[in-house]
């Protein structure tokens, strides 16, 4: 019975978890997001479903002491996931040959084993 009981235990524990664990490789972090621009109408105008937010194009760039540690892709949808050591980041927008729109920098920071959601509003330019 105490084997019975035993072994009960070791498969419970085995199949506790959490998703954020699944991140390779161990010790790792991930940050995870998306990068969304707008307005995408004039203040004046009527808004409508044409006037919604837009995924950015570009790349996420994290940096420490100003170099640039990762670069992952925004996809077409504007989301980025990035697998780093833990630590804190400067995250910023990089989108090739354009000035708009104009995302902010924010500070990430990055836990062994867990998932940080950093997701940017970027200002299109339009008023």
């Amino acid at each position: 019975m105490r084997r019975l009981l035993l072994g009960t235990v070791a498969i419970a524990v085995m199949g506790c978890g959490s998703p954020a664990s699944s991140v390779d490789p161990p010790g790792t972090g991930a940050v995870i997001g998306h990068a969304l621009a707008g307005p995408t109408c004039p203040v004046a105008g009527t808004g409508g479903p044409d006037c919604e937010v837009v995924p950015v194009a570009g790349t996420v760039e994290f940096r420490q002491g100003g170099r640039i540690i990762a670069s992952v892709p925004l996809d077409a949808n504007g989301a980025y996931s990035a697998t780093l050591e833990p630590g804190t980041y400067q995250a910023s927008i990089a989108v090739q040959g354009r000035t708009l729109p104009v995302c902010p920098e924010h500070d990430a920071s990055v836990v062994g084993g867990r998932e940080t959601v950093l997701s940017f509003s970027c200002d299109t330019g339009i008023r």
